[in-house]
């Protein structure tokens, strides 16, 4: 194993990456291939040749479709639930409960 070049590099080996925090409607699925897509990325990066750089580019991007259409699908079926939701509420006349779930809704977009 290599000796860490700077203090930036051994805090990073000791303490790692700052996880980052996400909308908890996003599944673990997606965030996969989120990480999938950041490992892409670094490949682009990394790149030496024009010819492997465009390769990369191009799984990148297959990958980055394939996040946003999985975020859409998370994103329709939070939506869909806290309707749901709201419609019990509703049934119940549970006003509170209702202009609860109305506010995240609209928070949402």
């Amino acid at each position: 194993m290599e000796a860490p070049k700077s203090r930036l590099e051994l805090n990073l080996l000791v303490l790692g990456r700052r996880t980052r925090k996400h909308k908890e409607w996003i599944t673990p699925e997606t965030l996969d291939k989120i990480q999938q897509r950041r490992g892409l990325k670094e490949k682009i990066n990394n790149s030496r040749t024009r010819a492997e750089k465009a390769l990369a580019q191009k799984e990148y991007n297959s990958w980055h479709k394939e996040v946003r259409k999985s975020i859409r699908k998370d994103k329709r079926e939070q939506v869909e639930r806290l309707a749901q939701e709201a419609e019990e509420a509703a049934a119940q006349r549970n006003m509170k409960e209702l202009y609860a779930i109305t506010k995240k809704l609209n928070h949402l977009n």
